[in-house]
């Protein structure tokens, strides 16, 4: 049995990783990818040290921090109560704790052909995809940053770039400036209701009958928790259903604990990603430590 198994490769976890590493304690990291959201990053410029980098360079760094922490690739698919852990690869482990970095993943359109035209033109990932719509016109569908950043990744590569939000834009004065400056085209306060397009996408349609002809659509309306696989915990949750925590990252289970985007909170950046993941491991070693 484990003293720790960490679920979830990015930020937050390989944070909880390294601290545990250092308080020596008996565990083990699951992760079909560490790394997590950070591989999607061009340039990071919000985390000390590391302004200018790419995400996947900061990856790099952070892996040979943890070179030598036991990491299974694969995917948890259950937590029982008892902390009996199972895998995609039909693996179980068992611990006596948990700390659940398992993030976000993004929010689906649910239009009839999104599915079909996945990697056809629709794509949820401007890093990723970027370089396949050189010269092409793309719609970029969101109002945070986020998608604001997916539109500025774009600006090397597309031709035209048209962003859509539904109700306002939710961008900071700064990624406003740098949005104008790159001649991306705002439209405020209209939804997409239909796809349109043989093979590939070819157009998208708003709820005022507008058509817009694109090659590729990238969707940001925002992300939810990543807890399918904790069903049988009864935590604790919000409306969106990011887990509580308390200032020592405890859910309300004994012996879980949930870090990163994951948890209900106002603020999600890497550097609190990071630093949850060392608050956790901190409870969990001075817990031990006082038995």
């Amino acid at each position: 049995m484990y003293d720790l198994v960490i679920v979830g490769g990015g930020i937050a976890g390989i944070s909880a990783a390294i601290y545990a590493k250092r308080y020596d304690l008996n565990f083990v990291m699951v992760a079909k990818d560490v790394g997590g959201m950070l591989l999607e990053i061009s340039k990071v410029h919000n985390y000390p040290a590391y302004d200018g980098k790419t995400g996947p360079e900061m990856v790099t760094e952070l892996k040979k921090q943890i070179s030598d922490v036991d990491v299974i690739r694969d995917q948890v698919i259950k937590i029982e109560k008892g902390f009996k852990i199972g895998l995609e690869n039909g693996m179980k482990l068992r611990s006596k704790n948990v700390i659940l970095a398992t993030g976000t993943h993004k929010k689906h359109l649910k239009l009839d052909g999104e599915k079909r035209f996945l990697g056809k033109g629709i794509s949820y990932c401007a890093t990723c995809d970027a370089p396949m719509f050189t010269g092409k016109h793309v719609v970029v569908y969101g109002g945070g940053n986020a998608a604001a950043y997916s539109a500025m990744v774009l600006s090397p590569y597309a031709k035209s770039i048209t962003m859509i939000c539904r109700s306002k834009f939710k961008i900071d004065a700064e990624t406003r400036k740098k949005l104008k400056k790159k001649e991306i085209k705002l439209v405020i306060g209209k939804k997409i209701t239909k796809l349109n397009g043989e093979n590939f996408l070819e157009e998208i349609e708003l709820d005022d009958s507008q058509k817009i002809k694109c090659s590729g659509l990238f969707v940001n309306i925002g992300s939810v928790p990543t807890t399918e696989m904790l069903n049988g915990l009864g935590l604790k949750h919000d409306k969106q259903g990011f887990l509580k925590t308390d200032c020592l990252m405890k859910t309300s289970v004994e012996g879980v604990y949930a870090i990163g985007d994951v948890v209900s909170k106002q603020f999600r950046q890497l550097v609190t990603a990071a630093a949850d993941g060392a608050r956790a491991v901190n409870a969990i070693y001075t817990l031990n430590d006082s038995k």
